[in-house]
């Protein structure tokens, strides 16, 4: 649930049929996608979201943030975003990284999926077309990592069955996004 540092990623998109373009990202320290001088006089901005906020279908200076930076010029911008978060783990890169920055500002970036994101039985729920990985749930004011998957407890005392498991998830996946409605009517009665 966190990137490497220094990623850098260079892809081809669709941004309407049939036109294509180059597009080119970068991600600096902590997987951030900008990562500001925490030591600036400047007023310090810490944004935090999810894919949106990761914003790889566009170039660098492109991101929905960059608007931000163009009108507020003197604005140091720490910006992190990771596909899939829910505003749990938003909060977990808050407290893990607000001492650090001290920002004067704090702006989280959030989807109507997020609400999901932060539920175990929904995403479970949702099984296959959600997130199939360990993350952390909120329950009872305490931070637990489940995974919202079949078997979820095998999976993770045994590596075999974790394999065999995953290539299971697979193919159950593939079978509901070949026709989502029938799936989801399926799953529904």
């Amino acid at each position: 649930w966190s990137l490497p540092p220094t990623l850098k990623d260079r892809r081809t998109v669709e941004d309407s049929p049939g036109k294509f373009r180059e597009v080119t990202a970068h991600w600096s320290a902590n997987g951030f996608k900008r990562w500001g001088d925490v030591h600036t006089k400047q007023p310090k901005m810490l944004i935090l979201g999810d894919s949106f906020t990761f914003s790889s279908a566009v170039s660098d200076g492109e991101e929905w943030y960059a608007f931000l930076e163009k009108a507020f010029g003197n604005l140091e911008l720490f910006v992190c975003g990771v596909p899939g978060y829910g505003s749990l783990q938003e909060f977990m890169m808050l407290d893990k990284f607000i001492d650090e920055i001290r920002p004067q500002a704090v702006l989280i970036q959030f989807c109507d999926n997020d609400f999901m994101d932060n539920l175990h039985a929904l995403e479970r729920l949702y099984y296959p077309l959600r997130n199939i990985g360990f993350r952390p749930y909120l329950e009872s004011d305490q931070i637990v990592y489940k995974m919202p998957v079949p078997f979820s407890g095998l999976r993770r005392h045994s590596f075999l069955a974790d394999r065999v498991l995953a290539i299971y998830d697979r193919h159950i996946r593939k079978q509901a996004t070949k026709d989502i409605d029938a799936f989801s009517r399926k799953k529904n009665s």
